[in-house]
């Protein structure tokens, strides 16, 4: 019973909220609308008093809280992005059908056509940002938690700690069991769910497999289906990449084709990155002009000339060659890879350094690195350093995101993955800067530059490229407390 109090009383929370962020995103797209009547003529409202529109158009509200419930964004649990995804399509339903009964029912009271243009795109801002943080808030009190058990067959791997960094999702693992096909019966593992099932008072099992092929693990999956009301399957690992496929089942011959659609061999695909890359850098470069000279006036107070790094050439799309921009924080070269060098010497008389050095290909957050210009530190550790790279995208070297790209030197350590890698244009953020560049092999790098490949999609770039401005943030918050915290203890 409290379960399902809790249970209510979050579905009624979300409601709620849901409710205001519409009517306040109403107020926001007001006064959007009259930050723009500065520049642009617009035609005078019929009231300046928001509550207006909200009363005249109170039937909108159910309308989208409707479409809201018959998407599942009060009772399914998804993470966040993909959430969000799901957001924007039951927006955008939502506000055609507002259009159309406007337009249909010729309601022309109080109508602004800007207006109900602006509102829907302030709600597909706002509404994803309260749901973030909502979520959160209900999980921490223990609303927003759905109780799962977890069963792992032949295998130790756990998404107890997956699910409680993603708060989100509203998924709690409240009880683990492994159980083994090599030493126990089908019967004896099915009395094991059922009873952790009864014991925790929930109807959703978790299943995490080594493999998921087989036919003992098969037909156990299908026994377990039986005893739970919603059931999720996690294989341990998988290597086929389906995140671009058409999944699809021989009735006949009871099998699933998995058809992976190669979304960057598409001249339409190709095109509409394209589009992005151009619009977003020209955008960026507009906004971002004045700190691109004063970090170019930092380079050049700090060393002088040149501005960028010199001698730096990366691996282009199919291998090309190209002048890659990138502010100067390293100490200046005499030959190519003088820095390369210089850091060779540095590692080599040290174990740890070394190891790192060639684990991951980079020695961070290292002080006494001889390359490193003194004070540049901070551009390195925010990425504003990569902000030169704009350049790059505008003369079609790169494109906003892609695999971040790699050096000459680093052909031989590619090895086969050099072909894979250089299918797609480079990127000045990828899937690696975003999980913890730091934190990741030379290889982990590479997989994740070929997965990117293989997955992408516009949705997957504008993903990378908010969690790229996120991180970016974070760390330029980061910084400044620790900066703020030396000058005060000093």
């Amino acid at each position: 019973m409290k379960k399902f109090f809790k249970k209510i009383t979050s579905f009624l929370i979300l409601l709620a909220a849901d409710v205001l962020v519409i009517i306040l995103s109403f107020t926001i797209a007001i006064s959007v609308r009259d930050f723009l009547d500065n520049f642009i003529a617009l035609p005078l409202l019929s009231t300046a008093d928001w509550t207006v529109y909200v009363f005249a158009f109170w039937w909108m509200i159910p309308l989208y809280v409707i479409i809201f419930m018959v998407d599942g964004l009060y009772t399914k649990h998804r993470p966040f992005w993909q959430e969000t995804k799901v957001m924007i399509r039951s927006i955008a339903l939502a506000s055609l059908f507002v259009y159309a009964t406007v337009s249909l029912g010729k309601i022309d009271l109080y109508f602004s056509r800007v207006l109900f243009v602006l509102h829907p795109l302030v709600l597909l801002v706002v509404l994803p940002v309260t749901r973030r943080i909502l979520k959160d808030f209900l999980f921490r009190l223990g609303y927003w938690i759905h109780p799962i058990v977890e069963l792992r067959i032949d295998t130790t791997y756990s998404l107890f700690e997956s699910f409680l960094r993603n708060r989100f999702i509203g998924y709690h693992i409240v009880q683990s069991i492994q159980v083994s096909l090599e030493s126990e019966t089908q019967d004896e593992i099915i009395q094991k769910a059922t009873q952790a099932l009864q014991q925790q008072e929930t109807k959703t099992l978790l299943i995490t497999v080594r493999e998921f092929g087989t036919q003992k693990v098969s037909e156990l999956v299908e026994r377990l289906y039986f005893i739970a009301d919603h059931v999720i399957i996690v294989p341990e690992s998988m290597e086929l990449d389906v995140l671009n496929a058409d999944v699809y089942h021989l009735m006949y011959d009871n099998k699933f084709v998995f058809d992976i659609q190669k979304g960057l061999n598409n001249p339409f695909n190709l095109l509409v990155k394209r589009t992005f890359d151009l619009v977003t850098a020209s955008l960026a470069l507009m906004f971002l002009t004045p700190i691109l000279l004063l970090i170019a006036l930092k380079v050049y107070l700090t060393d002088g000339f040149p501005i960028f790094v010199d001698f730096h050439q990366r691996f282009g799309r199919k291998g090309k060659l190209f002048i890659f921009y990138k502010f100067r924080t390293m100490r200046k070269q005499k030959y190519p890879d003088e820095n390369y060098d210089i850091v060779r010497e540095f590692v080599k008389n040290d174990p740890v350094k070394l190891e790192m050095w060639e684990k991951y290909q980079k020695i961070e957050n290292e002080p006494n690195d001889p390359r490193i210009l003194k004070g540049m530190n901070f551009l390195r550790r925010t990425s504003l350093d990569e902000l030169a790279q704009f350049l790059n995208v505008l003369k079609g070297d790169m494109s906003i995101v892609g695999p971040r790209p790699f050096m000459p030197r680093e052909k031989d350590l590619m090895g086969d993955y050099f072909t894979r890698v250089l299918a797609a244009k480079p990127g000045i953020t990828d899937l690696w800067t975003i999980n913890g560049r730091d934190s990741l092999t030379f290889e982990q790098r590479l997989k994740m530059s070929t997965w990117y490949i293989q997955n992408w999609s516009l949705w997957l770039d504008m993903v990378i490229l908010a969690k790229t401005v996120q991180q970016v943030i974070f760390y330029f918050l980061k910084w400044s407390k620790k900066s703020k915290k030396i000058s005060t203890n000093t």
